[in-house]
């Protein structure tokens, strides 16, 4: 409910103290620290082994920009593309959703995934505000998961498991189609 509660004004100042607490606690954990750390360190080996992957990728890109390598076939040109000084010989996907759907889809692929989140997000945004009540708390947790979901995304590829693609398009068509349901609160007595 803390998604919700953003949208409303009141409430703004308490989710943004929560949030700030919640910020310090987590990074008093000396692993998380360390991790987060490491994102903004270019010399640590796992953002450069990223950092190679998403060169690589540009390269595949510029080579095949139209109908991609094909999917699923990332790792398999992958070796033809590799930088030198990598270490990592064949990664499974491009570490960003964008990249990886352009390099294996081509740029028609790239155009429609974009068009969906775009799309999806836009709708997200009127729906959470023609909304109210237990509605719109939906709108705003479903949004909020979806644009957690994009936001990983950005170095990952978790679209493409089991675990969170469906998760990812069960939101879209939730926020698509929010519109067309309400959710009624049942009152127990």
């Amino acid at each position: 409910m803390i998604s919700y509660g953003f949208w409303e004004k009141k409430a703004r100042l308490k989710v943004a103290i929560v949030l700030f607490i919640a910020g310090i606690v987590l990074l008093s954990i000396p692993s998380l620290r360390g991790r987060v750390a490491s994102i903004a360190n270019l010399s640590h080996p796992l953002t450069r082994e990223r950092i190679y992957i998403w060169k690589a990728s540009w390269d595949m890109i510029k080579a095949h920009p139209l109908l991609g390598v094909g999917m699923g076939n990332f790792s398999f040109a992958y070796e033809e593309y590799m930088v030198e000084g990598a270490k990592i010989s064949n990664p499974s996907f491009a570490h960003n959703i964008f990249l990886n759907i352009w390099v294996e889809g081509g740029l028609l692929a790239l155009l429609s995934f974009t068009g969906i989140v775009v799309i999806t997000l836009l709708k997200g945004f009127r729906l959470i505000r023609s909304l109210s009540g237990l509605s719109r708390a939906v709108a705003v947790a479903s949004f909020s998961a979806l644009l957690g979901i994009l936001i990983h995304n950005q170095v990952d590829c978790t679209l493409y498991s089991m675990h969170v693609g469906p998760i990812f398009w069960l939101l879209v068509g939730m926020i698509i189609y929010g519109d067309k349901f309400s959710i009624k609160q049942v009152q127990f007595s």
